[in-house]
């Protein structure tokens, strides 16, 4: 009787199951939840490093293009110190001192005004591009379809503006002298020529504007 007693009383604790320590049962629940946290940061992280890696990007080709530009100034002034020798021999045919001066003049103030607009237009194209960036980089969590395509938009005018205002920086503008019944018509062809070009790059240039800002829209509307 005592040893089946025995028997019982061991099964009783065999089968008794044991309790689980609230330290152990938090742990479980947690982990998940940790698992999801350190999923988070893991996130955050590698778009804290894509943005960086963009916006190191931009900045290094916003860099490049500005000192493209400033060197093919640089490289023109001695071009136009050239032109204007070339064109003092060329008024030589022209006996009239006074005409000789309004052209020398307006070729003069043409090349001034060229080489102080387009580095006016270099420091737009930084601004734009500087907008640009901050908006790409705010962007580039927010995996907005809208959003990217406008930015791809901006970019692809700024960089068709990039193109135009460098163009324009290696121009020379130099009027032609034939005879001096025709000097007067040759000046209007280099003035409407001038103004041309000028206008060309302004519209590129307000275009660019036009996709920067359209872009700074879709990003509010995409953070909203």
């Amino acid at each position: 009787m005592a040893r089946l007693l025995i028997s019982l009383f061991a099964l009783v604790i065999l089968f008794t199951p044991r309790p689980v320590s609230a330290e152990s049962s938090t742990e479980n629940e947690k982990s998940p939840l940790k698992s999801a946290r350190e999923t988070v940061e893991k996130y955050r992280d590698e778009v804290k490093k894509t943005r960086m890696e963009t916006k190191d990007e931009i900045k290094q080709t916003r860099a490049i293009n500005k000192a493209s530009i400033e060197a093919k100034l640089v490289e023109n002034r001695k071009a136009i110190e050239e032109k204007r020798t070339e064109l003092r021999e060329d008024l030589k045919k022209i006996r009239d001192e006074k005409k000789k001066q309004v052209v020398e003049n307006t070729a003069s103030r043409i090349s001034d005004r060229n080489t102080r607009w387009v580095s006016h237009w270099n420091e737009v194209l930084e601004r734009l591009s500087s907008i640009l960036e901050k908006i790409e980089t705010e962007a580039s969590s927010l995996n907005n379809t809208a959003l990217n395509e406008a930015i791809a938009k901006a970019k692809s005018s700024l960089a068709a503006s990039q193109t135009k205002v460098s163009t324009q920086a290696a121009k020379l503008y130099s009027p032609t002298i034939e005879t001096e019944s025709s000097l007067g018509e040759n000046m209007r062809e280099l003035i409407s020529l001038f103004q041309a070009d000028v206008k060309s790059v302004i519209t590129s240039l307000n275009e660019t504007r036009r996709m920067v800002k359209d872009a700074a829209t879709k990003l509010r509307e995409a953070k909203s």
